[in-house]
């Protein structure tokens, strides 16, 4: 199970960002050994750990029962510790590299903003070290935050000058997703809802 665990990671890791001349498709055809290489290639983990990762490799397969009869393989506790420390040794190498590869979260720029006067002075210098996805629900919990006319809003000055500059670096459809969901309040909402929107 521990292999399968890490054989999904890393596939939504790399399915969500792609090493260069690798599509989906590409990506879902790599078996467990060819995505630990490549996590290691891409430095996602270290050579160390994909060293290890042989364990886990070796026993994937395991899970299916004719090949565990064919293979006269065993495995017991101790080998199941082995394979979980693993696990936990990839989660926490692909969580440490993750967060040096793609930057801040939307919740971390949130909570620049709310908490540092200066970091809104240099929001758009913050942006470049945001991924494109972040953007999107940064973008987004900006303009429902706004909308909803909430304490948060009140802790951010002037929010609409962040969404203003966000909206240049998100995909089109996300703003007209909001603009749907707005329409929506104003067809659907309360008459003090309305006005407010």
């Amino acid at each position: 199970m521990s292999g399968s665990i890490i054989e999904a990671i890393l596939t939504d890791y790399f399915i969500n960002f792609p090493p260069d001349n690798y599509t989906k498709k590409k990506i879902l055809e790599l078996d467990l050994y060819k995505l630990i290489e490549l996590a290691k290639d891409i430095k996602l983990i270290s050579q160390s750990t994909k060293d290890l990762s042989t364990v886990i490799k070796n026993y994937r397969n395991l899970i299916h029962p004719g090949r565990e009869v064919r293979k006269n393989e065993t495995f017991d506790f101790n080998t199941a510790v082995v394979a979980k420390s693993l696990l936990n040794i990839i989660v926490k190498e692909i969580r440490e590299n993750y967060l040096n590869n793609i930057g801040y979260s939307a919740s971390d720029l949130i909570a620049k903003l709310q908490n540092d006067a200066l970091s809104q002075t240099i929001f758009e210098k913050l942006l470049i070290k945001i991924h494109k996805s972040e953007k999107s629900n940064l973008y987004t919990i900006l303009v429902e935050n706004e909308l909803e006319n909430s304490e948060f809003a009140h802790k951010i000055e002037n929010p609409k000058k962040y969404i203003n500059i966000l909206k240049s670096q998100i995909d089109r459809e996300i703003i007209e997703r909001q603009l749907k969901k707005l329409i929506h309040k104003i067809e659907t909402g309360e008459r003090w809802e309305v006005i407010t929107y």
